[in-house]
């Protein structure tokens, strides 16, 4: 019998630990990969817009999408989070389980918010390095978002918490 990764991923029942850990990390890694991008983009529209053997009207598109990039990205990181935000409420309001399963959820907890304490103080390391620190204040809501992960991870964890709690109830 041919078991392929869905069949696999189908047999599992709920949404694991693991699964919350690498979002986390996808989310770190979209928001570095978006400032390094600018970045990058930066010294381009650059040196795009000092040579002379590019056309006027290339200059001002580009100059035009390189104004936009940041508030675009910027945009899209905060639509993922709050999608994400949505996500777990649904999930919370689904989720069939037993109270006695909030003392294991409440361990796991803990060690989520260990991650995203790691997490926060990895951004912020990045964010205020001497090359990073003027393109990261380009992204206001991610620089807060990842600044302040370890609230925003208390928040939506006890959000979570009382949804599957008081559902019990």
């Amino acid at each position: 019998m041919r078991m392929n990764c869905l069949s696999i991923r189908r047999s599992r029942k709920g949404f694991g630990f693991g699964e919350v850990i690498q979002i986390l990390i996808v989310i770190f890694l979209f928001a570095i990969i978006s400032t390094v991008t600018y970045k990058t983009f930066t010294d381009v529209n650059d040196d795009v817009q000092a040579d002379d053997d590019v056309g006027n009207l290339s200059k001002a598109k580009l100059d035009n999408l390189h104004d936009r990039f940041p508030d675009t990205m910027d945009g899209a990181f905060l639509t993922i989070y709050g999608l994400l935000f949505l996500v777990g409420i649904v999930a919370s309001l689904l989720v069939e389980s037993h109270p006695v399963f909030i003392v294991i959820i409440i361990i796991l907890m803990a060690f989520l918010m260990i991650s995203a304490g790691f997490i926060s103080n990895a951004w912020e390391e990045f964010a205020q390095d001497d090359e990073v620190v003027s393109f990261s204040s380009s992204f206001p809501y991610t620089n807060w978002i990842l600044s302040n992960l370890l609230l925003n991870i208390a928040v939506m964890l006890i959000t979570f918490g009382g949804i599957i709690y008081f559902k019990q109830r």
